[in-house]
């Protein structure tokens, strides 16, 4: 099947879900259906669907036929080629977004903090640090505090956003072998000192000066590959 195709039968599958205003497990035309729709072969059809399928658009039940999916960034994840997660310049221009994008996401949710999410914010620190003393940071309790973070802006687009990004860099600091810093616990501690002042800048720095190590890291990944070829 021609690229060109692939695409379009893709992109009529999508724009026929958004005409109709389908929600998720809605049902949708079969397969046979949509192939008489769009004047192509059943094959060609299937091929989009299970495309779809891996990214959430689409869900195929037994015995029931084809849904509207409920997309969830993380499906997008889990279709990345491997070596897409584990090229140093790829997780750097990564990083760089993550780190915007939380960076405003901070300063919409400064002014919105209650004294339970600060308590949770707090509950994750004292974590960050007794496991810092027995060893490393655990990963998924810095995913928590971030998460944690952007709790009270109460958007479930931007925890996938944010989960998205870090399974993304997760995957890839695995891969290249980089370990969590030890310094993140000061840095979170930082970061959560900040939000309890109110001091809307000096938060944000603190978010911004918490993933500069991560920088550091992998731009001397990239280079030592870089030597080594």
């Amino acid at each position: 099947m021609r690229p060109t195709l692939r695409a379009e039968i893709d992109h009529n599958i999508r724009q026929f879900i958004r005409d109709k205003e389908l929600l998720p497990g809605d049902a949708l035309p079969s397969e046979s259906e949509l192939a008489a729709m769009f004047k192509v072969s059943k094959p060609t059809v299937r091929e989009s669907v299970r495309r779809l399928e891996v990214l959430g658009h689409v869900q195929v039940r037994r015995g029931v036929g084809l849904q509207v999916g409920n997309f969830d960034f993380r499906h997008i994840v889990d279709s990345l080629p491997y070596e897409y997660l584990t090229t140093g310049t790829v997780l750097l221009d990564l990083l760089e977004v993550r780190a915007v994008l939380e960076e405003g996401f901070l300063r919409r949710a400064l002014n919105r903090y209650e004294p339970i999410h600060l308590a949770r914010l707090q509950r994750i620190v004292e974590r960050m640090e007794q496991e810092s003393q027995i060893g490393e940071i655990n990963a998924n309790t810095d995913r928590e505090f971030h998460l944690a973070l952007y709790e009270p802006l109460k958007n479930s687009m931007v925890e996938q956003v944010i989960e998205t990004f870090w399974a993304v860099f997760e995957n890839a600091r695995t891969a290249l072998a980089l370990t969590v810093n030890v310094r993140s616990v000061e840095d979170h501690r930082r970061i959560l000192y900040e939000i309890v002042a109110q001091r809307e800048d000096a938060a944000v720095e603190a978010l911004h000066q918490h993933f500069q190590p991560a920088f550091t890291d992998i731009r001397s990944e990239v280079e030592r590959v870089q030597e080594a070829k």
